[in-house]
């Protein structure tokens, strides 16, 4: 049985069915409907999206994200006057990492101007430091303590500075891939019987067992 192509089929089904259309007096109607030439004409067209997404010329949707971006810390603070009163309104400011709390060359730094000007609202605002100059994953796992310089429009840099908390150094050990900690790196005498829980040479967990009997090592159920 030979199958007709799509398109064909439908032509010819839109021939066939439009005559017999009746709709007696609502002429206002009629003028609303495509005529057969139109949406034949349609058809045409959704046929070869279809196609040409098929074919991967033309995708119907956004490819997803490599994966979340590591390289940047959302940050909320309050912005108000010299006499404490919230400021409202959008500033231009710049935000520095400094591995110390007063002086020092910055580590990195992002400037929030013009079209990027950071929004304040009754004096708070909120910024994802990092979206317009990515943070090096070097500078954060670089150094224990990290604060940030925060400077408004043409004034000196905020005293002090903020120190900022744990957030930063949880992003950066998300970071650390499958399989990338070995023996190699990890430093004599750092993995003691204290830290395995030994006791009389068998490690207990909290699921299991192991009996230490060099140079085997044998595990079972608690």
């Amino acid at each position: 049985m030979n199958r007709k192509p799509f398109i064909v089929a439908q032509a010819e089904l839109i021939a066939a069915y439009w005559p017999r259309v009746n709709l007696g007096q609502c002429g206002r109607l009629r003028a609303l409907l495509p005529s057969p030439g139109n949406a034949l004409f349609t058809l045409l067209v959704v046929a070869g999206l279809l196609w040409a997404s098929s074919a991967g010329a033309l995708p119907l949707r956004a490819p997803a994200a490599a994966g979340t971006s590591t390289g940047t810390i959302a940050y909320q603070g309050r912005l108000a006057d010299a006499n404490g009163n919230p400021l409202t309104g959008t500033y231009n400011m710049i935000f520095r990492l400094y591995a110390v709390p007063t002086g020092g060359a910055p580590l990195w730094e992002e400037q929030w101007t013009g079209s990027n000007g950071v929004r304040v609202s009754d004096g708070l605002f909120n910024v994802m430091l990092g979206s317009l100059t990515p943070i090096q994953q070097s500078i954060i796992a670089g150094h224990d303590q990290l604060w940030l310089g925060i400077t408004v429009g043409t004034d000196d840099e905020m005293a002090p500075r903020v120190q900022l908390g744990s957030v930063p150094f949880a992003v950066q050990a998300l970071t650390v891939p499958d399989g990338s900690v070995t023996t190699a790196k990890i430093a004599d005498g750092a993995v003691t019987s204290a830290k395995l829980n030994v006791d009389n040479g068998i490690i207990i967990t909290k699921s299991s067992t192991c009996a230490i009997n060099p140079p085997f090592l044998s595990c079972g159920p608690v």
